[in-house]
């Protein structure tokens, strides 16, 4: 099992280039924000960044990321709205969103990821117009794989 404690470190992000890692993993006990610099890492099929303490928001670099299959960032404190810059991974197959605190709409550009590789789209998200403890309004039925 790997483990860094503390910060998500942006200052070595770019040291995963010299590799070429298809994935990040999960529960690494980490806080802090997710640093843009992430979106350097060209070779990454998967990341895991569930069940840590990562704040912030979702950063819009993850767009670049095209050999990216899998983004589990569940069970985190991130908040603000879905990128519209996932819509440009028309890898992506499995995406967890939930358990944050993340608001808004889920842009049209991902959902329209549903129609091509994208096979889940997990988020704490409205299915119910009077439900208020929801957090992100999945406008298209088909959008939403699950809601929590």
């Amino acid at each position: 099992m790997n483990v860094i404690l503390g910060d998500v470190p942006a200052n070595r992000v770019h040291r995963f280039l010299v590799f070429s890692f298809p994935t990040i993993a999960d529960n690494l006990r980490l806080g802090g924000t997710i640093p843009s610099e992430i979106g350097l890492l060209v070779n990454v099929e998967e990341i895991k960044f569930a069940r840590n303490s990562v704040t912030g928001e979702i950063p819009t670099e993850l767009g670049l990321l095209s050999n990216l299959e899998r983004l589990y960032v569940h069970l985190n404190k991130l908040e603000g709205n879905v990128p519209t810059e996932l819509g440009q991974l028309t890898n992506l197959r499995y995406v967890r969103l939930q358990e944050n605190l993340l608001t808004g709409e889920v842009p049209d550009e991902v959902c329209d990821l549903r129609d091509g590789a994208l096979d889940q789209l997990i988020l704490d998200c409205v299915i119910d117009p009077d439900d208020d403890t929801a957090e992100v309004d999945c406008a298209e039925p088909e959008c939403c794989t699950e809601c929590y």
